[in-house]
């Protein structure tokens, strides 16, 4: 046990056969047990029970959140507003999630809900319950089975969504669903803000609960992703790190478009996200296409390495969308349409297949193979 001592009891073997005398002269009642006679086993003190879990304050649960907030009130944009951070559900749990969370949370043994105003048309709520381990279990196997994204943050297993996505006439609204697990504590996020909020909450419940760091992130067989695994996944949610990769694309024109980026149609890569992005891959990918597009409108390749976008394919795009299959964790294939001398749109035969590699000690991605005639660079 660090910091404590372990003492030991030396018992002194006395020359003499005769019995040894106390300080009142007398012999000693009972006599010592015979050389090679067995001694009583010491007695082992039980096991401590685990201390009991304590959910955060509201004001205490995610200072990210709380200090959005208090720059949103200071601003003076909220006049007609209150602060509601206080045990209120903002973002409806029932609205954006599934049966798997809403029957968790019916087994939770305690939970909390907080909410905070974020800005005139974002909010956040936070759900911290603590689960039953086997309830536990069985949602992380239920989210394991869904189109939800997961990483590691030192001890804490996070899954992370894209639910919802409305275009107002003076905003794209993007609601993004989170589920962070540390130990039995479970906690949901679910925001329309441009922070991320998770570390504040994993924070928070940390500062109350100091010995749920010393726990492993919960994995496929009860806790084989540690918190060395942190460092070698994305924590942001896919769709703020697919726009921060499409704000450094070229734009292709002027897109007013609802849910286009320069020309880009950024929702519906983000929508195509979960069958190819992989935070935790060396090289993933997403397929970005042109806004309001036709079957052989350009088409970017984007790459990204552990979560952080590393390029494209091309400087512009290539026509037509490639059919992109996994080799492995670092390399990916490319099977590229393009239209032949005399060929229109549905009857384009060109084939080009190139294979892309994450080369970890340039940091970039690597190709072989061919590229379309019509491919502007690469």
């Amino acid at each position: 046990m660090a910091g404590g001592v372990l003492g030991g009891v030396i018992l002194l073997a006395g020359c003499s056969s005769a019995p040894a005398k106390d300080p009142q002269g007398t012999a000693p009642a009972a006599e010592p047990a015979a050389p090679g006679s067995e001694r009583p086993a010491p007695t082992q003190s039980a096991e401590p029970e685990p201390e009991p879990i304590v959910l955060p304050d509201c004001e205490e649960a995610n200072a990210t959140a709380e200090g959005e907030q208090a720059t949103f009130f200071a601003s003076g944009l909220a006049s007609s507003l209150q602060p509601w951070n206080y045990e209120t559900e903002v973002l409806s749990f029932a609205q954006y999630t599934g049966p798997s969370a809403q029957d968790a949370a019916a087994q939770a043994s305690q939970r909390r809900v907080c909410s905070w105003a974020l800005y005139t048309v974002n909010a956040m709520t936070q759900t911290t319950a603590e689960l039953p381990p086997e309830t536990r279990d069985s949602f992380l196997a239920a989210l394991r089975d869904s189109d939800y994204i997961e990483s590691a943050r030192g001890a804490a297993t996070v899954f992370t969504h894209v639910v919802d996505r409305v275009s107002t006439s003076i905003a794209q609204i993007t609601t993004t669903a989170t589920h962070i697990f540390l130990g039995d504590v479970w906690i949901t996020i679910i925001d329309t803000g441009a922070e991320n909020y998770e570390q504040a909450a994993i924070d928070a419940v940390l500062a109350a609960n100091p010995a749920l760091a010393d726990g492993d992130a919960a994995g496929t067989a009860g806790g084989d992703a540690t918190a060395s695994d942190a460092g070698s996944c994305a924590s942001e949610p896919v769709a703020k790190i697919i726009e921060a990769g499409v704000k450094r694309i070229a734009p292709r024109a002027e897109g007013a478009a609802s849910g286009s980026l320069g020309g880009w149609d950024l929702a519906q890569a983000i929508a195509w996200a979960p069958d190819s992005y992989d935070q935790c891959a060396a090289l993933s990918w997403v397929l970005l296409p042109t806004a309001q597009a036709t079957g052989s409108s350009p088409t970017h390749l984007m790459f990204f390495s552990r979560g952080e976008f590393v390029g494209t394919d091309s400087a512009h795009g290539i026509a037509f969308r490639p059919t992109v299959t996994r080799i492995s964790d670092d390399s990916i294939s490319a099977d590229y349409l393009w239209m032949q001398p005399g060929e229109i749109t549905a009857t384009a035969s060109g084939r080009a297949v190139s294979t892309y590699t994450w080369d970890a000690g340039a940091k970039q991605v690597v190709r072989t193979g061919e590229l379309p005639p019509n491919a502007s660079g690469g």
